[in-house]
């Protein structure tokens, strides 16, 4: 059992807060009510990211995998960067690619995180 309740409403939250904060403030990410956030009880994911059209944006955490607020925050920052790859066209079919490692080591800079477990 989670030690704290995700929802989607505490997703956008999370996701706002992050907004704010270099270098997420700089890479023009939509507002949180463009974005359809979802909780799953998946346990083979700790979260997910999916652009459905250029419009439509989906970012999906875990239950099980967040049992505390810090994991929840850095994995919404991980689909915050693969978001911010698709605003930028800079995704490809490898999800961690060379501009995903770029932009995830300006975040783990910024935020103090290890790289290794973003």
């Amino acid at each position: 059992m989670c030690m704290i309740l995700l929802t989607p409403l505490r997703l956008s939250c999370i996701y706002t807060c992050l907004k704010e904060f270099p270098p997420f403030n700089r890479w023009g990410l939509p507002e949180a009510d463009s974005i359809e956030f979802r909780t799953t009880l998946r346990k083979d994911v700790h979260g997910d990211f999916v652009a459905d059209s250029k419009e439509a944006h989906r970012i999906m955490l875990s239950l099980p995998k967040h049992h505390h607020f810090d994991s929840a925050l850095k994995t919404m920052a991980h689909e915050m960067v693969h978001l911010s790859q698709t605003i930028a066209h800079t995704a490809t079919s490898s999800q961690h690619n060379e501009d995903f490692l770029t932009r995830a080591k300006l975040v783990c800079k910024q935020m103090g995180w290890d790289e290794g477990q973003f």
